[in-house]
């Protein structure tokens, strides 16, 4: 994006400014390129940045609804562009969704761009895991989910709509001390710890990272423990692919295709470029049946018209 001839990388793109939109791994692969920062306060935090936030005149940023601290950014030079960055329109836990912003350009995430997904409300699958694990008791669960944002986000369903207290992975446990330290109140107990050990010779609802709650796990706990435990994914994914767990739930932290149309209706964008999904057609198709023009090319490295 530029701004009064200045380029502003976009997440890992290189420029003048480096806009970082939330603290994921995957947005944060160029750090040594960063020359002067644009991102939330939170983001700089969670993704241990330790750079001055600077802000150019000309360049909001806005709740995205993704992760804690994960930022729109929006430019106004020579016509208004924006970049949505990874977002969730649906109300969570933690925020009320991402803003739609109205926008000559619109640089639209769209790694669910596909029809097929169609994401049920949060609070609806909030509601819906609360109860299977409620039904549960007596058993041990263990949860799969991703290290930041996600599994902060069963932490907070799982102590305020069950009261439990979940045992969590060493690299989970350092994001929620994170999440704390910026305001939010979240309980869980680290791995490993005496209080974990303590823990387990009861009851107890684990979250580790994705992938390492699977089946197998959940069989040696069972027979270690000798009692029932269940495997659980909570993803998106879960809607187009059958994963090594006993029961998923599909809980996303992205928009899906249709709330990928409504943004790009109510932005009233004259043209967008589409990131981070692998088969753009069914947007494309959505954005020139609005009268929209799809533009092709990298967003890190797209400059604003």
């Amino acid at each position: 994006m530029s701004l009064g001839g200045r380029e502003i990388g976009l997440d890992y793109g290189t420029g003048d400014f480096t806009f970082i939109s939330h603290a994921h791994a995957d947005h944060l692969r160029n750090l040594r390129g960063i020359s002067r920062l644009i991102s939330s306060r939170e983001t700089a935090v969670l993704a241990d940045l330790g750079q001055e936030i600077e802000m150019p005149g000309g360049v909001t940023l806005h709740d995205a609804g993704h992760i804690v601290g994960a930022r729109q950014i929006r430019v106004e030079d020579d016509g208004v562009s924006v970049y949505t960055g990874d977002y969730r329109l649906k109300e969570s836990v933690f925020d009320k969704g991402a803003e739609i912003l109205e926008t000559d350009f619109l640089m639209l995430e769209a790694i669910y761009g596909d029809p097929s997904f169609r994401f049920p409300k949060p609070f609806d699958v909030y509601d819906d895991l609360s109860n299977w694990i409620r039904n549960r008791k007596g058993s041990n669960i263990v949860i799969g989910a991703y290290r930041m944002g996600k599994s902060q986000e069963i932490i907070r369903v799982l102590n305020q709509y069950l009261g439990i207290v979940p045992i969590v992975g060493s690299g989970i446990y350092d994001v929620v001390e994170r999440y704390n330290g910026l305001g939010h109140r979240l309980e869980a107990v680290k791995i490993g710890s005496k209080e974990a050990e303590e823990m387990i010779r009861d009851n107890f609802v684990a979250i580790l990272p994705t992938g390492k709650a699977n089946r197998g796990l959940a069989q040696r706990l069972e027979h270690a423990h000798g009692k029932q435990c269940y495997s659980v994914a909570v993803t998106g994914w879960s809607q187009k692919y059958r994963l090594d767990v006993d029961v998923s739930f599909p809980l996303s932290d992205h928009s899906d295709y249709y709330d990928a149309v409504e943004y790009m209706k109510e932005s009233k964008a004259k043209r967008v470029l589409f990131f981070d999904g692998n088969d753009y057609s069914y947007l494309e198709k959505a954005a020139r049946s609005l009268g929209i023009e799809v533009v092709r090319g990298t967003a890190q490295k797209m400059l604003a018209p």
